[in-house]
Protein backbone atom coordinates (compact mmCIF):
# COMPACT_ATOMS: atom_id res chain seq x y z
CA UNK A 1 0.00 0.00 0.00
CA UNK A 2 1.51 3.29 -1.09
CA UNK A 3 1.80 6.48 1.03
CA UNK A 4 -0.55 8.15 -1.05
CA UNK A 5 -3.32 5.77 -0.39
CA UNK A 6 -2.94 5.49 3.22
CA UNK A 7 -3.07 9.67 3.44
CA UNK A 8 -6.52 8.81 1.98
CA UNK A 9 -7.60 5.94 4.85
CA UNK A 10 -6.26 8.11 7.41
CA UNK A 11 -8.17 11.56 6.09
CA UNK A 12 -10.27 12.96 8.17
CA UNK A 13 -13.32 12.86 6.34
CA UNK A 14 -12.68 8.98 6.25
CA UNK A 15 -11.96 8.33 9.23
CA UNK A 16 -15.20 9.98 11.02
CA UNK A 17 -17.10 8.89 8.28
CA UNK A 18 -18.21 12.11 7.12
CA UNK A 19 -19.05 14.28 4.01
CA UNK A 20 -17.98 17.88 3.40
CA UNK A 21 -21.78 18.97 3.30
CA UNK A 22 -21.91 17.54 6.90
CA UNK A 23 -22.55 20.75 9.56
CA UNK A 24 -20.70 21.11 12.93
CA UNK A 25 -23.08 19.68 14.27
CA UNK A 26 -23.00 16.44 12.46
CA UNK A 27 -19.13 15.70 12.53
CA UNK A 28 -19.29 16.35 16.23
CA UNK A 29 -21.84 13.50 16.49
CA UNK A 30 -19.62 11.34 14.19
CA UNK A 31 -16.87 12.32 16.37
CA UNK A 32 -18.99 10.88 19.42
CA UNK A 33 -19.74 7.56 17.34
CA UNK A 34 -16.32 6.37 15.91
CA UNK A 35 -15.20 6.82 20.08
CA UNK A 36 -18.01 4.42 20.83
CA UNK A 37 -16.06 1.33 18.30
CA UNK A 38 -12.58 2.73 19.90
CA UNK A 39 -11.19 5.48 17.68
CA UNK A 40 -11.09 8.18 20.49
CA UNK A 41 -7.76 9.70 19.57
CA UNK A 42 -8.07 9.16 15.71
CA UNK A 43 -11.71 11.02 15.57
CA UNK A 44 -10.73 13.67 17.93
CA UNK A 45 -7.72 14.57 15.58
CA UNK A 46 -10.00 14.13 12.55
CA UNK A 47 -12.45 16.72 13.46
CA UNK A 48 -9.79 19.14 15.03
CA UNK A 49 -8.88 18.95 11.47
CA UNK A 50 -12.25 19.73 9.87
CA UNK A 51 -13.41 22.90 12.38
CA UNK A 52 -9.75 24.41 12.58
CA UNK A 53 -9.78 27.12 8.79
CA UNK A 54 -6.54 26.11 7.60
CA UNK A 55 -6.32 22.87 8.24
CA UNK A 56 -10.20 22.31 6.77
CA UNK A 57 -9.06 23.87 3.68
CA UNK A 58 -6.34 21.57 3.50
CA UNK A 59 -8.75 18.35 4.08
CA UNK A 60 -10.88 19.85 1.21
CA UNK A 61 -8.61 19.89 -1.31
CA UNK A 62 -7.14 16.25 -0.15
CA UNK A 63 -10.85 14.82 -1.02
CA UNK A 64 -13.76 14.77 -3.45
CA UNK A 65 -16.22 18.21 -3.36
CA UNK A 66 -19.44 17.68 -4.80
CA UNK A 67 -19.35 13.69 -5.27
CA UNK A 68 -21.41 10.97 -4.12
CA UNK A 69 -20.35 9.25 -0.86
CA UNK A 70 -20.81 5.19 -2.62
CA UNK A 71 -18.54 6.55 -5.05
CA UNK A 72 -15.72 7.36 -3.14
CA UNK A 73 -16.75 4.45 -0.82
CA UNK A 74 -16.13 2.25 -3.99
CA UNK A 75 -12.76 4.11 -5.30
CA UNK A 76 -11.37 3.79 -1.99
CA UNK A 77 -12.23 -0.04 -1.91
CA UNK A 78 -10.58 -0.34 -5.05
CA UNK A 79 -7.53 1.44 -3.72
CA UNK A 80 -7.25 -0.73 -0.98
CA UNK A 81 -7.00 -4.02 -2.80
CA UNK A 82 -3.37 -5.46 -2.88
CA UNK A 83 -3.81 -6.03 -6.97
CA UNK A 84 -5.92 -3.73 -9.11
CA UNK A 85 -8.87 -5.97 -10.73
CA UNK A 86 -10.05 -4.04 -13.63
CA UNK A 87 -10.05 -0.04 -14.09
CA UNK A 88 -10.90 2.45 -11.26
CA UNK A 89 -14.13 3.08 -10.57
CA UNK A 90 -15.80 6.31 -12.61
CA UNK A 91 -16.81 9.24 -10.64
CA UNK A 92 -20.08 11.27 -12.40
CA UNK A 93 -19.33 14.02 -10.80
CA UNK A 94 -19.20 18.26 -11.68
CA UNK A 95 -16.24 18.49 -10.01
CA UNK A 96 -12.66 18.71 -11.28
CA UNK A 97 -10.80 18.81 -8.03
CA UNK A 98 -12.71 15.33 -7.09
CA UNK A 99 -11.22 14.39 -10.82
CA UNK A 100 -7.59 15.25 -9.87
CA UNK A 101 -7.79 13.29 -6.62
CA UNK A 102 -9.14 10.52 -8.12
CA UNK A 103 -6.40 10.23 -10.60
CA UNK A 104 -3.71 11.00 -7.95
CA UNK A 105 -5.40 8.07 -5.98
CA UNK A 106 -5.03 5.31 -8.66
CA UNK A 107 -1.62 6.96 -10.45
CA UNK A 108 -0.03 6.48 -6.55
CA UNK A 109 -1.38 2.48 -7.36
CA UNK A 110 0.58 1.82 -10.71
CA UNK A 111 4.29 0.19 -10.58
CA UNK A 112 6.71 2.60 -11.76
CA UNK A 113 9.89 0.48 -13.31
CA UNK A 114 11.43 3.60 -15.77
CA UNK A 115 11.21 6.61 -17.20
CA UNK A 116 8.66 5.62 -19.77
CA UNK A 117 6.15 5.08 -16.96
CA UNK A 118 7.01 7.51 -14.72
CA UNK A 119 7.25 10.14 -17.54
CA UNK A 120 3.24 8.87 -18.54
CA UNK A 121 2.32 9.07 -15.16
CA UNK A 122 3.26 12.92 -14.31
CA UNK A 123 1.61 13.68 -17.71
CA UNK A 124 -1.62 12.28 -16.81
CA UNK A 125 -1.51 13.94 -13.54
CA UNK A 126 -0.47 16.93 -15.14
CA UNK A 127 -3.50 17.21 -17.97
CA UNK A 128 -6.00 16.92 -14.55
CA UNK A 129 -3.98 19.57 -12.43
CA UNK A 130 -4.52 21.94 -15.32
CA UNK A 131 -8.39 22.04 -14.70
CA UNK A 132 -7.59 23.26 -11.17
CA UNK A 133 -8.19 26.84 -11.49
CA UNK A 134 -8.40 28.29 -8.26
CA UNK A 135 -11.87 30.54 -8.78
CA UNK A 136 -13.29 27.01 -10.22
CA UNK A 137 -12.01 24.94 -7.04
CA UNK A 138 -13.22 28.01 -4.45
CA UNK A 139 -16.83 27.59 -6.40
CA UNK A 140 -16.91 23.50 -5.98
CA UNK A 141 -15.89 24.25 -2.42
CA UNK A 142 -18.19 26.52 -1.48
CA UNK A 143 -20.73 24.53 -3.02
CA UNK A 144 -20.74 21.82 -0.59
CA UNK A 145 -19.70 24.73 2.53
CA UNK A 146 -23.70 26.21 1.10
CA UNK A 147 -24.76 22.96 2.21
CA UNK A 148 -22.84 22.74 5.69
CA UNK A 149 -23.07 25.74 7.06
CA UNK A 150 -19.24 26.36 6.95
CA UNK A 151 -17.91 29.69 6.14
CA UNK A 152 -17.69 30.54 2.52
CA UNK A 153 -14.09 30.83 0.99
CA UNK A 154 -13.67 34.48 -0.15
CA UNK A 155 -10.02 34.63 -0.65
CA UNK A 156 -8.67 32.86 -3.83
CA UNK A 157 -4.98 33.85 -3.34
CA UNK A 158 -5.21 32.20 0.54
CA UNK A 159 -6.93 29.12 -2.02
CA UNK A 160 -4.39 29.22 -4.57
CA UNK A 161 -1.50 29.28 -1.96
CA UNK A 162 -3.01 25.77 -0.71
CA UNK A 163 -3.47 24.79 -4.15
CA UNK A 164 -0.07 25.19 -4.90
CA UNK A 165 1.04 23.06 -1.34
CA UNK A 166 -1.05 20.25 -2.88
CA UNK A 167 0.31 20.01 -6.50
CA UNK A 168 3.89 20.55 -4.72
CA UNK A 169 3.11 17.56 -2.77
CA UNK A 170 1.64 15.41 -5.58
CA UNK A 171 4.61 15.78 -7.61
CA UNK A 172 7.20 14.86 -4.51
CA UNK A 173 5.23 11.97 -4.07
CA UNK A 174 5.69 11.00 -7.63
CA UNK A 175 9.29 11.47 -7.08
CA UNK A 176 9.67 9.43 -4.39
CA UNK A 177 7.96 6.74 -5.75
CA UNK A 178 9.70 7.06 -9.55
CA UNK A 179 13.62 8.18 -8.68
CA UNK A 180 14.59 4.83 -7.30
CA UNK A 181 13.93 3.17 -10.39
CA UNK A 182 15.82 5.34 -12.82
CA UNK A 183 19.26 5.42 -13.39
CA UNK A 184 21.90 7.75 -14.11
CA UNK A 185 21.82 8.55 -17.56
CA UNK A 186 17.75 7.15 -17.90
CA UNK A 187 17.15 10.04 -15.44
CA UNK A 188 18.88 12.95 -16.81
CA UNK A 189 17.39 12.48 -20.32
CA UNK A 190 13.87 11.85 -18.69
CA UNK A 191 14.58 15.52 -16.72
CA UNK A 192 15.94 16.81 -20.01
CA UNK A 193 12.53 15.62 -21.96
CA UNK A 194 10.39 17.23 -19.11
CA UNK A 195 12.43 20.60 -18.96
CA UNK A 196 12.04 20.97 -22.80
CA UNK A 197 8.06 20.08 -22.87
CA UNK A 198 8.31 23.10 -20.05
CA UNK A 199 9.99 25.71 -22.41
CA UNK A 200 7.72 24.40 -24.83
CA UNK A 201 3.90 24.43 -23.32
CA UNK A 202 1.04 26.18 -25.94
CA UNK A 203 -1.72 24.39 -24.72
CA UNK A 204 -3.51 25.36 -21.28
CA UNK A 205 -3.74 21.29 -21.08
CA UNK A 206 -0.10 20.99 -20.17
CA UNK A 207 0.07 21.61 -16.38
CA UNK A 208 3.70 23.31 -16.37
CA UNK A 209 4.19 23.49 -12.45
CA UNK A 210 3.97 20.07 -12.07
CA UNK A 211 5.96 19.18 -14.64
CA UNK A 212 8.41 21.90 -14.00
CA UNK A 213 8.74 21.01 -10.36
CA UNK A 214 9.58 17.31 -11.59
CA UNK A 215 12.31 18.55 -14.08
CA UNK A 216 14.23 20.56 -11.84
CA UNK A 217 13.91 18.03 -8.95
CA UNK A 218 15.26 15.39 -11.60
CA UNK A 219 18.26 18.14 -12.54
CA UNK A 220 19.11 18.08 -8.78
CA UNK A 221 19.67 14.75 -9.24
CA UNK A 222 22.35 14.91 -11.82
Amino acid sequence: MTETVKCFNSHPFRVLGASPRDSRERLIALRGEAALFGQAEAAETALSALLHPDSRLKAELGWFPMTEEGEIASLLRFAGQEKAAGPAPAFHTRSFLAVFNQARLCVSMLPLPGADAFSAALYSLSLCADTLLPDQVMWELNEDRKASGFPLLASVEELDAALSDLLNQTASDLLRRGLPSLRGLEARRLSQRLLQEYRNVKSPRHNSFLLRLTADALATQE
